[in-house]
């Protein structure tokens, strides 16, 4: 073990020896990553400070640069260390032809120095991809540095497109000028013997155009040249005493004239009729359109009828009047329904809206609503089951009933009453009938004639 002298000199010779400091951690960064320094001390330090501020022994950086670390010691001594983080920029590519052939194979070559592995949207870790399909085709390069980098690149087939005008008065004196559009293509054949990518139309008809690529393989594409035609939008029905705009505009027209000797693109007629337009076009063509414009018979007046009085419990419906409408006529009602009646069975105003391309009218009923009821005043309790007992028609709810005989002294009463009073000696009695939920009373007299009692 040595002896205490020994064990002294040592520590003495430790205390001389000089502290120092170390930074580990990558030196790669990519964008958007980060990365983790770790200061690294010959012996135990008490604090630490980088040139970022931090007072940890280890920081996350997300940049490059140079990044400092002083360390302090126990006794004060300190040391300083500093690392170099550069800026990985990796250089990814897909190599190969984009344009696949029906039936054939597109081979895609992934370029990606320094890339720790490789991952295809396919889910294969090869460098090489055969493509069979069309379609969007990514490649990931994952890199030490903690980091990605996707490329894409997408397959297609050969295509190939006409652009041309819509419709054109051609001629050899005025032809129309057909484009093909082939990106990648290296030869064209027209129907007409052409092997330009583009060619002029001197007459209507369809022109086809075959487009070769380097592959081998071949789109093909049809394009119809037209001649103009010329055409009228507008209304076909008229209302009486309005107007209609009949158009027959067109942007590559030149003149128009109407059958009434317009020469404008627009015409507004008021009264019913066929009406054509010869519009003209630059190349010395024209064309020829007709419209026909019929006359509505009108809306017929619009009414529910009289304001009117409803009894109680009674209903009433509402019927649209006239003739069936013109197409296209819908009703709404006041309570939004839109059926051809309306059920009344309460008061209140009551209204129906009609609405077509004549305009829009509106009509309104009034209905009230009242107490409605027939009290006899003959009682024939004779027993042929007809007027046999007093039996007041058109009371609504429950009602009480007491009846007096002609010197007032009471002879009947029912707090519910159930038309069951009548059998009495024949005489005038008076009555007086009440609701207890209104509060409402009908009084009166009734005349017994040929009582079973006499």
């Amino acid at each position: 073990m040595g002896t205490p002298t020994d064990r002294v000199t040592g520590f003495l010779a430790r205390l001389g020896e000089a502290s120092t400091v170390r930074i580990g951690g990558g030196t790669e960064i990519c964008a958007g990553g980060q990365l983790q320094l770790q200061a690294l001390p010959s012996a135990p330090a008490a604090t630490y400070v980088w040139n970022t501020g931090a007072t940890t022994a280890s920081i996350t950086v997300i940049q490059p640069g140079s990044y400092t670390v002083t360390a302090t010691f126990p006794g004060g001594a300190t040391a300083t260390a500093t690392h170099q983080v550069r800026a990985l920029q990796p250089v990814v590519q897909i190599l190969g032809d984009t344009l696949l052939c029906p039936g054939g194979i597109v081979r895609l070559t992934a370029s990606a120095p320094g890339a720790s592995s490789l991952l295809w949207s396919t889910g294969s870790p090869l460098s090489t991809l055969e493509v069979t399909q069309a379609g969007v085709y990514e490649l990931t390069a994952s890199y030490g540095a903690g980091c990605s980098v996707t490329r894409r690149v997408t397959i297609v087939l050969p295509t190939v497109t006409i652009n041309g005008p819509a419709a054109s008065c051609v001629s050899p004196s005025s032809p129309a000028l057909l484009m093909a559009l082939a990106p990648g293509a290296t030869a064209f054949r027209w129907s007409t013997g052409a092997t330009t990518d583009g060619i002029t139309a001197t007459q209507t008809g369809t022109y086809q155009v075959t487009a070769t690529f380097p592959a081998g393989c071949t789109a093909t594409a049809n394009y119809s040249v037209l001649a103009p035609v010329a055409s009228i939008t507008g209304n076909s029905l008229l209302c009486p005493g309005a107007t209609t705009t009949l158009s027959a505009r067109d942007a590559s027209a030149t003149a128009y004239r109407w059958n009434t000797g317009a020469t404008g693109p627009e015409l507004v007629v008021s009264q019913p009729g066929t009406y054509s337009v010869r519009v003209s076009y630059s190349g010395d063509c024209s064309s020829e359109a007709r419209h026909t414009v019929q006359l509505l018979p009108g809306n017929p007046p619009l009414s529910l009828g009289a304001d009117t009085t409803l009894c109680e419990g009674q209903t009433l419906t509402l019927r649209l009047p006239g003739p069936p409408d013109q197409a296209g006529t819908t009703y709404r009602w006041s309570d939004g329904s839109t059926g051809a009646t309306l059920l009344v069975q309460a008061a209140g105003t009551y209204s129906v809206e009609r609405r077509n391309s004549c305009g829009i009218q509106t009509a309104s009923r009034r209905i009230e609503a009242r107490r409605c009821w027939l009290i006899p005043n003959v009682v024939t309790p004779n027993g042929d089951q007809r007027n046999d007992r007093f039996a007041p028609q058109g009371l609504v709810g429950e009602w009480s009933l007491v009846v007096f005989n002609r010197w007032g002294k009471q002879v009947y009463t029912a707090d519910i009453y159930h038309n069951e009073w009548g059998d009495v000696p024949a005489g005038i009695y008076y009555y007086t009938l009440r609701q207890p939920a209104t509060n409402q009373v009908i009084r009166g007299w009734v005349e017994v004639m040929g009582s079973s009692r006499d």
